[in-house]
């Protein structure tokens, strides 16, 4: 459920089902208007809402066999867009500017991002921000952007915890893996950089937790080695107690 690969659509072999998408998706972005937008309409309206919604419906219709299934959430993707009470989390001055927000000394020039993602976005454009090293938003818009990315994060935290509870009201919590994941970090104007493109800190490291029933010792365990994305399917795999395989015929 929920995102797709950018390069090959669904990638239709690897699923025995296809993809749902939220109907409302599209509406969601706003056309560029707004890099970030809380719209006072019904949660279920909103595309994560209906995507943790769809991922609940097919577990319960495969909670009589083994299967894995993938739910992805859009959010805290640009444009920051959520329901209105998520914002009530971080009411104005509990956000803070960044305690950084210069260039780090002797950084080399390849090394900056003039993060063009959220520059296009229409209420972004209007703030004439000059293009260069150090370059960074004011502080109004700054705060704006820093509430609404944790509001957004916030959103989606709730429907990862839908899907949670709904694991464990069909009885599968205690034989089932859960892993938890995003694909990369994010800056919110932390050494005046903003978005992913960049190798810092922030942008590089990104969310990878595990919980399974089948190893308990592991629980509330932090590894301190290094961990990739790469890790992530012989992992699952070996979990699920099968041979991994690398050569797929597709």
């Amino acid at each position: 459920s929920g995102k797709g690969d950018f390069a090959e659509g669904d990638d239709p072999p690897s699923w025995n089902e296809p993809y749902y998408h939220s109907p409302n998706l599209s509406s969601f972005n706003f056309k560029g208007e707004h890099a970030w937008y809380s719209p006072n309409l019904p949660e279920e309206e909103f595309p994560d809402a209906q995507i943790a919604a769809a991922g609940i419906e097919r577990m319960k219709n495969l909670s009589s066999q083994p299967f894995f299934i993938a739910i992805g959430f859009h959010k805290p993707h640009l444009p920051f867009v959520f329901p209105p009470k998520y914002l009530d989390f971080y009411p104005n001055g509990s956000v803070l500017l960044p305690a950084d927000p210069y260039p780090p000394k002797g950084m080399p020039d390849i090394a900056w991002s003039d993060f063009g993602e959220i520059r296009k976005y229409k209420d972004i454009v209007k703030l004439h921000i000059a293009d260069g090293i150090g370059k960074d938003m004011p502080d109004k818009e700054t705060l704006d952007l820093r509430r609404a990315y944790y509001a957004a994060t916030t959103y989606t935290d709730a429907q990862i915890g839908k899907v949670l509870t709904a694991l464990d009201n069909i009885g599968l919590s205690e034989n089932t893996t859960v892993l938890l994941w995003g694909d990369h970090g994010w800056q919110l104007g932390e050494h005046g950089e903003w978005c992913k493109h960049t190798n810092f800190e922030l942008a590089a490291r990104a969310p990878l937790i595990v919980r399974s029933p089948i190893i308990p010792e592991s629980h509330g365990q932090v590894c301190e080695a290094l961990v990739e994305h790469v890790d992530i399917y012989p992992t699952l795999v070996d979990i699920a107690g099968f041979e991994v395989r690398f050569n797929f015929p597709f």
